[in-house]
Protein backbone atom coordinates (compact mmCIF):
# COMPACT_ATOMS: atom_id res chain seq x y z
CA UNK A 1 0.00 0.00 0.00
CA UNK A 2 2.84 2.36 0.85
CA UNK A 3 4.42 1.71 -2.54
CA UNK A 4 1.18 2.45 -4.40
CA UNK A 5 0.71 5.66 -2.42
CA UNK A 6 4.29 6.73 -3.20
CA UNK A 7 3.78 5.98 -6.90
CA UNK A 8 0.52 7.96 -6.95
CA UNK A 9 2.18 10.96 -5.29
CA UNK A 10 5.11 10.77 -7.73
CA UNK A 11 2.77 10.51 -10.72
CA UNK A 12 0.63 13.38 -9.41
CA UNK A 13 3.69 15.59 -8.93
CA UNK A 14 4.98 14.65 -12.37
CA UNK A 15 1.63 15.44 -13.99
CA UNK A 16 1.50 18.75 -12.12
CA UNK A 17 5.04 19.65 -13.28
CA UNK A 18 4.18 18.82 -16.90
CA UNK A 19 0.98 20.89 -16.71
CA UNK A 20 2.93 23.78 -15.18
CA UNK A 21 5.53 23.65 -17.94
CA UNK A 22 2.92 23.61 -20.73
CA UNK A 23 0.76 26.31 -19.16
CA UNK A 24 3.75 28.63 -18.75
CA UNK A 25 4.91 28.20 -22.36
CA UNK A 26 3.69 30.98 -24.63
CA UNK A 27 2.79 30.09 -28.15
CA UNK A 28 4.61 31.95 -30.87
CA UNK A 29 2.57 33.68 -33.52
CA UNK A 30 3.58 34.06 -37.15
CA UNK A 31 2.47 37.10 -39.12
CA UNK A 32 2.79 35.79 -42.66
CA UNK A 33 2.44 37.74 -45.88
CA UNK A 34 -0.72 36.64 -47.71
CA UNK A 35 -1.17 36.36 -51.48
CA UNK A 36 -3.09 39.65 -51.29
CA UNK A 37 -0.12 41.30 -49.50
CA UNK A 38 2.37 39.93 -52.02
CA UNK A 39 0.58 41.75 -54.86
CA UNK A 40 2.68 44.73 -53.72
CA UNK A 41 5.94 42.86 -54.53
CA UNK A 42 6.04 43.77 -58.20
CA UNK A 43 9.78 43.36 -58.74
CA UNK A 44 11.56 40.10 -59.62
CA UNK A 45 15.18 39.02 -59.09
CA UNK A 46 17.55 40.34 -61.77
CA UNK A 47 14.81 42.46 -63.34
CA UNK A 48 15.96 45.59 -65.17
CA UNK A 49 14.02 48.84 -64.98
CA UNK A 50 14.77 51.37 -67.70
CA UNK A 51 13.57 54.98 -67.77
CA UNK A 52 13.87 57.48 -70.64
CA UNK A 53 13.55 61.27 -70.64
CA UNK A 54 12.39 63.52 -73.50
CA UNK A 55 16.00 63.92 -74.76
CA UNK A 56 16.28 60.14 -75.20
CA UNK A 57 18.66 59.62 -72.28
CA UNK A 58 18.19 56.35 -70.39
CA UNK A 59 18.68 55.61 -66.70
CA UNK A 60 18.90 51.95 -65.71
CA UNK A 61 18.08 50.25 -62.45
CA UNK A 62 18.40 46.60 -61.49
CA UNK A 63 16.64 44.49 -58.91
CA UNK A 64 19.79 42.88 -57.56
CA UNK A 65 18.25 40.67 -54.89
CA UNK A 66 14.85 39.74 -53.54
CA UNK A 67 14.84 38.37 -50.01
CA UNK A 68 12.32 36.90 -47.62
CA UNK A 69 12.83 36.52 -43.87
CA UNK A 70 11.26 36.79 -40.42
CA UNK A 71 12.18 39.06 -37.55
CA UNK A 72 11.28 38.26 -33.96
CA UNK A 73 9.35 40.71 -31.82
CA UNK A 74 8.58 39.16 -28.44
CA UNK A 75 6.70 35.93 -29.17
CA UNK A 76 5.79 37.03 -32.69
CA UNK A 77 7.60 36.38 -35.93
CA UNK A 78 6.96 39.04 -38.57
CA UNK A 79 7.52 38.22 -42.24
CA UNK A 80 9.55 40.56 -44.44
CA UNK A 81 9.95 40.49 -48.21
CA UNK A 82 12.33 42.97 -49.82
CA UNK A 83 13.51 43.82 -53.33
CA UNK A 84 16.88 45.59 -53.41
CA UNK A 85 17.21 48.21 -56.15
CA UNK A 86 20.45 49.62 -57.59
CA UNK A 87 20.92 52.41 -60.11
CA UNK A 88 23.42 51.18 -62.70
CA UNK A 89 26.32 53.26 -64.06
CA UNK A 90 25.55 56.03 -61.58
CA UNK A 91 28.00 58.86 -62.29
CA UNK A 92 26.37 61.29 -59.84
CA UNK A 93 26.84 59.19 -56.73
CA UNK A 94 28.34 60.94 -53.68
CA UNK A 95 28.05 57.96 -51.32
CA UNK A 96 27.57 54.34 -52.48
CA UNK A 97 24.22 54.08 -50.68
CA UNK A 98 22.85 56.95 -52.83
CA UNK A 99 22.57 54.51 -55.75
CA UNK A 100 20.60 51.97 -53.70
CA UNK A 101 17.01 51.56 -52.68
CA UNK A 102 14.47 48.89 -51.82
CA UNK A 103 10.82 47.97 -51.72
CA UNK A 104 9.88 46.36 -48.39
CA UNK A 105 6.76 44.45 -47.36
CA UNK A 106 6.50 43.90 -43.60
CA UNK A 107 3.69 41.94 -41.95
CA UNK A 108 3.28 42.37 -38.19
CA UNK A 109 0.43 42.08 -35.74
CA UNK A 110 -0.46 45.67 -36.67
CA UNK A 111 -0.96 44.66 -40.32
CA UNK A 112 0.88 45.21 -43.59
CA UNK A 113 3.42 47.96 -44.11
CA UNK A 114 4.84 48.64 -47.59
CA UNK A 115 7.71 51.11 -47.88
CA UNK A 116 9.92 52.41 -50.67
CA UNK A 117 13.43 53.81 -50.74
CA UNK A 118 14.38 54.99 -54.24
CA UNK A 119 17.94 55.86 -55.35
CA UNK A 120 18.68 59.60 -55.09
CA UNK A 121 15.28 60.33 -53.52
CA UNK A 122 15.39 62.48 -50.35
CA UNK A 123 12.64 60.66 -48.41
CA UNK A 124 13.65 57.46 -46.66
CA UNK A 125 11.22 54.55 -46.36
CA UNK A 126 8.09 56.18 -47.73
CA UNK A 127 5.06 54.31 -46.38
CA UNK A 128 3.08 53.45 -49.52
CA UNK A 129 0.04 51.90 -47.83
CA UNK A 130 -0.89 55.30 -46.33
CA UNK A 131 -1.12 57.12 -49.69
CA UNK A 132 -4.47 57.37 -51.46
CA UNK A 133 -4.23 56.12 -55.07
CA UNK A 134 -5.39 58.19 -58.01
CA UNK A 135 -5.91 57.69 -61.74
CA UNK A 136 -3.18 59.23 -63.89
CA UNK A 137 -2.20 59.03 -67.57
CA UNK A 138 1.56 58.59 -67.97
CA UNK A 139 3.12 58.53 -71.42
CA UNK A 140 -0.15 57.33 -72.99
CA UNK A 141 -0.96 54.66 -70.40
CA UNK A 142 -3.74 55.17 -67.85
CA UNK A 143 -2.95 53.87 -64.35
CA UNK A 144 -5.75 53.71 -61.77
CA UNK A 145 -3.47 52.93 -58.83
CA UNK A 146 -0.86 55.72 -58.81
CA UNK A 147 0.64 56.78 -55.51
CA UNK A 148 2.23 60.20 -55.92
CA UNK A 149 5.26 60.87 -53.71
CA UNK A 150 6.38 64.49 -53.89
CA UNK A 151 9.58 65.59 -52.15
CA UNK A 152 10.30 68.64 -54.30
CA UNK A 153 11.04 70.89 -51.30
CA UNK A 154 13.67 68.41 -50.00
CA UNK A 155 15.40 67.58 -53.30
CA UNK A 156 18.99 68.73 -53.90
CA UNK A 157 21.92 67.81 -56.20
CA UNK A 158 22.68 64.65 -54.16
CA UNK A 159 19.02 63.62 -53.81
CA UNK A 160 17.89 64.96 -57.17
CA UNK A 161 14.75 62.83 -57.69
CA UNK A 162 11.96 65.18 -56.63
CA UNK A 163 8.74 63.28 -57.42
CA UNK A 164 7.86 59.61 -57.93
CA UNK A 165 4.75 58.04 -59.49
CA UNK A 166 4.35 54.56 -58.03
CA UNK A 167 1.85 52.03 -59.37
CA UNK A 168 0.79 49.25 -57.00
CA UNK A 169 0.71 46.90 -59.99
CA UNK A 170 3.95 47.96 -61.72
CA UNK A 171 6.15 49.79 -59.21
CA UNK A 172 7.82 53.09 -60.13
CA UNK A 173 6.50 54.11 -63.56
CA UNK A 174 7.75 57.70 -63.69
CA UNK A 175 9.91 60.15 -61.77
CA UNK A 176 11.00 63.76 -62.10
CA UNK A 177 14.32 65.30 -61.16
CA UNK A 178 15.34 68.80 -60.06
CA UNK A 179 16.84 69.48 -63.50
CA UNK A 180 13.42 69.53 -65.21
CA UNK A 181 13.56 65.98 -66.62
CA UNK A 182 10.62 63.59 -66.50
CA UNK A 183 11.71 59.96 -66.74
CA UNK A 184 9.18 57.41 -68.09
CA UNK A 185 9.56 53.70 -67.51
CA UNK A 186 10.12 51.91 -70.81
CA UNK A 187 10.80 48.38 -69.48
Amino acid sequence: MKLNKRILITLSLSAFAIMLIFSSCKKSSYNKLTEEDLVWMVYKNNENLNFRNSQGQIVKFSIILRTKAYDKEGDSYNEISQANIKQLNDTSVVYPEDSKGFLTLYKSGAGLSVSLVWPHFPLDEVELTTITPSTVSINGTVYSDILLIDATVLANPRFYVSTIWYSKAFGVVQFEDIFGNTWYRIS
